[in-house]
């Protein structure tokens, strides 16, 4: 009866339990400790879809994680492209690597002399541009230390899935866990 009695008294008071929501999947940044200093500002040169998806995510990744509702403040910016894409401005003299496969993607600063360094976000297709953008969040969200940072990344599969029974060699393992 007892038992009953306090089922019964949970059940007539309404909670609500502070969840995830769905549209955001893995990618929910909480406010990180420790901001690291990166520009906040972001050019894109492209006009992809995947490339606006890239420029979107990193104004709300950055402002959830450092909390700056204002993204157009500062000297810095973060440069969003594809290799020719940084060909096609002229007024711009980055070191731009040409032997980018799609899904590659290079973050560097680049110091010109004379004005602030800025961050760049190279990939070798829009869609290395996107990854590029998710890989630079997870090291803001990481608290890792970018000042000085290359991050090269070349992926070791063409295809990306979760398959929890076949190895990237072609052999099936059925293990148990």
């Amino acid at each position: 009866i007892v038992w009953s009695l306090f089922l019964a008294a949970a059940l007539a008071f309404p909670f609500h339990a502070h969840a995830q929501e769905d549209d955001q999947a893995w990618l929910s940044f909480r406010p990180v400790k420790n901001p690291r200093s990166v520009p906040v500002r972001i050019r894109r040169l492209g006009h992809t879809l995947l490339e606006e998806t890239a420029e979107k995510e990193l104004r709300q990744g950055i402002s959830s994680l450092f909390g700056i509702f204002n993204p157009d403040l500062g000297e810095n910016i973060i440069v969003l492209g594809t290799p020719q894409e940084f060909e096609a401005i002229n007024d711009v003299q980055v070191p731009i690597p040409k032997s980018l496969g799609p899904e590659d993607f290079n973050i560097f600063w680049n110091d010109i002399s004379g004005s602030p360094p800025n961050l760049y976000i190279v990939g070798g297709s829009p869609r290395g541009v996107l990854y590029g953008a998710f890989a630079l969040l997870r090291h803001l969200a990481e608290g890792t230390d970018l000042s000085k940072a290359i991050i090269r990344e070349h992926p070791a599969m063409p295809i990306r899935w979760v398959d929890d029974w076949d190895n990237p060699d072609g052999s099936v393992e059925r293990g148990y866990a």
